[in-house]
């Protein structure tokens, strides 16, 4: 007759142990596994689906600027075939281009938040000062029409990144100081200015205009946010453009400002002799 001593139990008991421990990571691994293979599947349909997306908003982008482009040119030719137009007339047709420009402007922006989204690119040394020209000249009418001082500090340090990134970075926060300059200030004026911190660069647009409240700048870079929404009209995604730019740059982003006393929005890249790739983050 078999008899059993208690090291006997003792050592059973061990190894029924490590079997169901064995058991349990075994079904752990094959949980992990199909998790994976969900996880896979997702991500490849999630990229088809961007890939659509793009296709499909560049497509109607493209739809919605053919018939724009027609309107500017149809209003030139009513104000030469028609030269004793009423004044009436005429700012009629001054509200229609401004209207046509702004709509352009909208799907630019949304185009630039693709772009963005999907950009694979490695980042180069950019020179900043033609980069900041550039985009204050596109603006160049309204600053004209608001009496705006321009001051573009001297010896803007050079930035790792790209010039297009850049120039748009630098128009979107130009313009949004423009846009909430308010009517009625005594000394607009915008600074732009480049600070060299170790292996960094730190660049600023510091404005005079409106200013933006601490409740309102914990949302300030999130799409379709606008903190003054009658002073200007717009989707409320340059910011948001800024901060997804920055952001596949490896950088930083943020805003210091007092109501009534202005703003500044700054932003940290790289310096530019700090060249590396630029890995793509999530949208």
């Amino acid at each position: 007759k078999n008899s059993y001593r208690q090291e006997d139990l003792r050592i059973a008991h061990l190894l029924a142990l490590q079997l169901a421990a064995a058991l349990r990571n075994a079904r752990n691994l094959e949980d992990m596994r199909n998790v994976e293979d969900s996880l896979r599947k997702y991500a490849e349909e999630l990229a088809e689906r961007n890939a659509e997306l793009d296709a499909y908003s560049h497509t109607i982008a493209h739809d919605l600027k053919a018939p724009l482009t027609s309107i500017p040119l149809r209003t030139f030719m009513i104000e030469k075939l028609q030269p004793d137009l009423k004044p009436e007339s005429i700012k009629q047709i001054g509200e229609i281009k401004t209207t046509v420009m702004r709509m352009a402007g909208m799907i630019d922006q949304l185009l630039w938040l693709a772009k963005v989204r999907d950009a694979h690119e490695v980042a180069t040394c950019v020179e900043v000062e033609p980069v900041v020209e550039a985009a204050v000249s596109r603006f160049s009418d309204s600053i004209e029409k608001k009496g705006i001082k321009i001051i573009i500090e001297p010896n803007l340090p050079d930035a790792n990144g790209h010039n297009q990134w850049l120039e748009e970075v630098f128009a979107n926060l130009i313009n949004n100081a423009i846009k909430y300059m308010g009517s009625h200030n005594p000394e607009p004026s915008i600074t732009i200015r480049g600070i060299l911190q170790d292996k960094k660069v730190r660049y600023e647009v510091q404005d005079t205009g409106l200013g933006i409240t601490e409740e309102q700048q914990e949302h300030l870079f999130e799409m379709f946010t606008r903190v003054h929404p009658t002073q200007a009209e717009g989707l409320g995604l340059g910011l948001s453009i800024v901060h997804r730019i920055i952001n596949n740059l490896k950088g930083e982003v943020g805003v210091t400002s007092v109501p009534g006393e202005g703003s500044t929005f700054w932003f940290i890249l790289a310096a530019g002799n700090q060249v590396e790739p630029v890995s793509e983050k999530p949208a």
